[in-house]
């Protein structure tokens, strides 16, 4: 938008006319073989987690891979107010939300957060365990044995779990995680 009124606004100082069509601007940048002036908009999306240490995680997670999207990583307060924060978001307008969610012990209560996520419209990422166990499955043995006697005060050991994991093996088992990934047009770090 900004280009477009710097363009505008360039038109109508050189030339003294009040308007100037974006499509001769555009065909001029075409015919020259450069980039269209006016920039994609850069995506923005809500991952909604159950808590503060799944938050710290998942972000620690996400800077393992490059993308131009903004991502804000928000702690629902629980495993029962996920559901009812993507329904809110969603309603409030926002289109990209994706919601990790893990196991309930009551398979009922389960299974009604599921049918409400899926109501919203979020993205959803369904694990079948904890977080921290999700992302151990795809360590390094070594890392693992090495790791096991550490303190896992406040997810200390899920954080390290995401710093180590292997993201190929991760991205092929956990597809609905990865559709998110593509969604966000990100690509692991080098």
């Amino acid at each position: 938008m900004r280009e477009a009124m710097r363009v505008k606004l360039r038109y109508a100082s050189e030339y003294g006319q009040p308007f100037f069509a974006l499509e001769a601007h555009l065909a001029e940048q075409a015919r020259l073989g450069q980039e269209a002036a006016i920039p994609k908009p850069q995506q923005e999306w809500i991952i909604l987690v159950e808590s503060v240490d799944d938050a710290r995680t998942i972000e620690e997670l996400l800077r393992r891979f490059e993308t131009s999207a903004k991502i804000e990583v928000f702690p629902a307060g629980g495993q029962l107010s996920v559901a009812s924060l993507a329904q809110h978001l969603r309603r409030a307008g926002k289109k990209n939300v994706a919601a990790i969610v893990t196991p309930i012990s009551d398979a009922k209560y389960q299974q009604e957060q599921l049918e409400e996520l899926n109501a919203s419209g979020a993205e959803l990422i369904v694990l079948r365990e904890p977080l921290e166990d999700w992302l151990g499955n795809y360590v390094p043995a070594d890392y693992h044995n090495a790791t096991v006697m550490l303190s896992n005060r406040n997810g200390k050991m899920a954080r390290r779990y995401a710093r180590n994991t292997k993201l190929d093996q991760l991205l092929t088992a956990t597809p609905s995680f990865s559709a998110v990934i593509d969604k966000l047009e990100a690509r692991p770090r080098s």
